[in-house]
């Protein structure tokens, strides 16, 4: 029952059950014009936003590790892992994005 439904700024339209799509989910369907269409996901810009969020969490790290050698206060250990992070970093930097949502993304040690 539509009667209930007040959607600001929208419209509400009553459809038959052949008229939806197979796979209909709201939220990833739009209606316009009479047709339902499926939304069109952005990956570049899905995959842009995973690697910052990548590149954020390793430099972070990386930044606690330069702060330790600059005190003189880091393990061999703790070297090897900065030189480690700043090689995935290189490699999250110059990742080509263009053919998301397939992506080799380089693998990120944990940084916790």
């Amino acid at each position: 029952d539509a009667t209930k439904l007040f959607p600001l700024n929208c419209s509400v339209v009553e459809l038959a059950d052949t008229d939806i799509p197979d796979g209909f989910q709201a939220g990833n369907f739009t209606y316009s014009n009479g047709v339902i269409a499926p939304v069109q996901v952005d990956y570049v810009a899905l995959a842009t936003a995973e690697r910052d969020r990548r590149m954020a969490s390793v430099t972070s790290k990386i930044n606690q590790l330069m702060e330790a050698q600059d005190d003189s206060d880091i393990t061999d250990a703790e070297l090897v892992e900065l030189s480690d992070l700043r090689e995935v970093r290189t490699k999250l930097r110059r990742l080509d994005l263009t053919g998301a949502p397939d992506i080799d993304w380089p693998e990120v040690p944990d940084v916790a």
